[in-house]
């Protein structure tokens, strides 16, 4: 290779481009800075995210519903209804649905939020009532607390730093677990209990003042008394995601209704122009322009007016609006038409003019009409004989005939 042939310039670029780049990397210094993120859009709305997220770990599907038609349209393929309020529900019905589909098997989460909950006056305390779950009073507070305090040694073990919160230990009925006592976070007051009296085919999993869960027909009720629980801020302080994820566990379908603060089912009207906006666009100016149609005039009489001041044109040109709105403008020209062919007849010496459709007659029609028009018979044939097909078609005829009907007729000696 010869020495003009080596590309030296871009050699010594690229090695100045290297060692440069070595350069900065050996005295350049990275420093990590922590800063706070905002909360996504997703975890202002949902408080449950962290639980939602825990729960689709294990293949639930979670959906937050907005609109009171959960509590309606709920059937046997949810899973779980999880209501953060049970003092949200309005309507005996929807508590009625509610029972009755946990009664099918399925599994319902909720707190009374407050001993109002549990008010035999509201909807939630008709329903806690129905599942067995009932005030607690107060003289039995104090027992219940004690027995579900955690003792000095356990709460030294605890490293939580939250310690404005209680601890409370909830035992789980089940053999298969190899330690079933689960620690949570409470600052809550201890507010219901099982009723002496409940139904039938209710059994009581777990009896504590603090969570209580019942299997009710083929279903699960479990209610907690701190609305705050499951919290995606509170749900690492204890064994809060251990215990949601037992409580979900028995669910048939795995999907989870997250019910915060429904608003209230949109009425028809609401409804319509939901789904249906451009049809009802669409019908609104048929409307519209019907009814202009429908406003405009289309009869040939005027109001009368003085007989000085009749207006006959404006009388000839209502009544000719009239004609054509109702498409019966061929039997005005029909009858111009009849007017031609009288006066061809009378300008070619034939006073009867009622032979003029008679073939022989005819033929002499149309060959007038040719001579006077300087058209070819075609153009006479319709002229006399056609029909106006547009407006068009009506204004050449008019004239024509206009021209036929004005020439000097025959006067016989």
């Amino acid at each position: 290779m010869s020495r003009r042939q080596i590309p030296i310039l871009p050699i010594f670029a690229m090695l100045a481009i290297l060692a440069g780049a070595y350069g900065l990397y050996k005295n350049i210094e990275f420093e990590e800075v922590e800063f706070e993120v905002s909360q996504s859009a997703e975890a202002r709305t949902n408080r449950l995210l962290a639980a939602s997220f825990l729960l689709n770990t294990e293949g639930f599907d979670y959906e937050v519903k907005n609109n009171r038609r959960v509590f309606t349209d709920i059937d046997e393929s949810d899973g779980v209804l999880w209501l953060t309020d049970a003092t949200e529900l309005e309507d005996q019905r929807e508590a009625e649905k509610i029972i009755a589909w946990v009664e099918s098997g399925g599994i319902l989460l909720t707190s009374p939020a407050g001993q109002y909950g549990l008010d035999k006056s509201t909807i939630s305390g008709w329903m806690f009532e129905q599942f067995g779950i009932e005030e607690l009073e107060q003289n039995k507070t104090d027992s219940a607390e004690e027995s579900n305090e955690v003792t000095s040694e356990d709460e030294s073990e605890s490293t939580n730093d939250n310690s404005e919160y209680d601890l409370k230990i909830i035992t789980l009925p089940d053999s298969s677990l190899q330690n079933p006592q689960v620690v949570l976070f409470s600052d809550y007051e201890p507010y219901f209990r099982i009723a002496d009296e409940g139904p039938e085919n209710a059994q009581t999993i777990i009896d504590s003042p603090y969570l209580i869960h019942r299997s009710v027909g083929d279903g699960f009720i479990a209610v907690y008394s701190d609305e705050e629980l499951f919290d995606s801020d509170r749900l690492d302080e204890a064994d809060q995601g251990y215990l949601l994820l037992w409580l979900t566990q028995p669910a048939l379908n795995k999907n989870v209704s997250i019910v915060f603060r429904p608003a209230s089912s949109p009425g028809l009207f609401t409804v319509l122009w939901t789904k249906f906006t451009l049809a009802i666009c669409l019908m609104g100016l048929a409307l519209v322009a019907f009814l202009r149609w429908a406003a405009s005039r289309l009869g040939p009489v005027e109001h009368e007016l003085p007989p000085i001041k009749n207006n006959i044109m404006a009388h000839l040109e209502a009544r000719g609006e009239f004609w054509y709105r109702h498409k019966h403008t061929n039997k005005i020209i029909g009858n111009v038409q009849s007017a031609a062919k009288e006066n061809l007849q009378t300008s070619s010496g034939k006073l009867n003019a009622s032979s003029a459709d008679d073939t022989s007659d005819k033929s002499a029609v149309i060959k007038q009409a040719c001579e006077k028009l300087q058209c070819s018979p075609e153009q006479a044939e319709h002229i006399l004989y056609g029909h106006a097909k547009n407006d068009k078609s009506i204004l050449s005829m008019s004239r024509a005939l206009q021209r036929l009907n004005h020439h000097k007729q025959y006067k016989p000696k």
